[in-house]
């Protein structure tokens, strides 16, 4: 009975230990944290919290940091004082731009030593961002970010309209006298902004071909320059594979752009940020992404 008792408390002992040993290592790097609201002083610049500035750097403040995001990459910023306060200054805007900032993130900074942080960044919601890579010398390489932590409304990005067929809208007085069609138009005239924000144009514009409707965003037309793909048009229309598809417009030129499909991205990625500069799409411009054969895609543009 007693041998039984001691075997018991052995075995007590060992896991007691075995749990020990999986806890992570507690992390004593100083940090501090910010949350980054929606206004234009935000995306200019950032104020270290003079408590941490006194405390933990040094009395000579150097004039760079280097915050290194979740990507793994690094960016340089500026830091100098305003007002007796030491500023996040040049530099600052590029890795708010490159991360979407501006909607009420947690951004947890932990300092390495000699100006060097690491940034964590988490949702309102108290989730993590979790974004594998920015390719700082390609810009237009995937960003993967999970499935359900993308929030349109989050990174200014519009939830695209889809159409499968060319039944749903009608079409303009001007299209039906039109015998080349809207999908021959690249670049309609300019319409005016209808709700949802695509253009009159676009929303009218119907076609026989699979389709969706998008008005272009920030991180379209800029870094890190990629275009979602709604999950339904997808479903009912594209590969559960990576793939290369071939864009045209009305020009005699096309683009060859990396469609990627998986748990975590359905977008189109590496190619799109040539299409997008060589037709100079600019913010609030709308386009219809009309499916006219097994990886071919025909995109009209209605200019902003």
């Amino acid at each position: 009975m007693q041998s039984s008792l001691q075997s018991k408390k052995k075995k007590m002992k060992k896991s007691s230990r075995d749990m020990e040993s999986n806890l992570p290592e507690h992390d004593n790097r100083p940090c501090f944290y910010k949350i980054i609201q929606v206004n234009h002083k935000a995306s200019n610049s950032l104020i270290i919290p003079p408590h941490f500035v006194t405390t933990h750097l040094p009395k000579r403040m150097p004039s760079e940091a280097v915050l290194k995001g979740p990507s793994g990459d690094c960016w340089n910023i500026t830091v100098c004082q305003q007002k007796g306060n030491t500023i996040m200054q040049h530099g600052w805007q590029q890795f708010y731009q490159d991360h979407s900032l501006g909607d009420n993130e947690f951004l947890l900074f932990r300092h390495n030593g000699n100006m060097c942080f690491d940034v964590q960044i988490f949702y309102k919601s108290g989730c993590e961002r979790k974004i594998v890579s920015i390719t700082r010398t390609h810009r237009d390489s995937i960003v993967e970010i999970k499935e359900e932590e993308i929030d349109f409304s989050k990174i200014g990005e519009t939830e695209p309209q889809v159409q499968t067929s060319g039944k749903g809208k009608r079409k303009s007085t001007a299209e039906k006298n039109s015998p080349s069609s809207s999908r021959k138009q690249s670049r309609p005239p300019a319409a005016r902004k209808s709700k949802g924000n695509l253009s009159k144009a676009a929303e009218d514009f119907t076609s026989k071909f699979p389709h969706f409707k998008h008005c272009l965003t920030r991180a379209n037309v800029e870094k890190p320059f990629l275009l979602a793909i709604p999950c339904s048009f997808v479903k009912a229309n594209l590969p559960q594979a990576r793939r290369e598809f071939t864009f045209s417009t009305s020009k005699q030129k096309s683009w060859k752009v990396t469609y990627i499909y998986s748990e975590i991205n359905k977008v189109f990625s590496k190619g799109w940020r040539g299409f997008a500069i060589d037709n100079k799409l600019k913010m609030g411009d709308s386009c219809v992404f009309e499916l006219v054969a097994p990886q071919k895609m025909r995109v009209h543009i209605f200019p902003h």
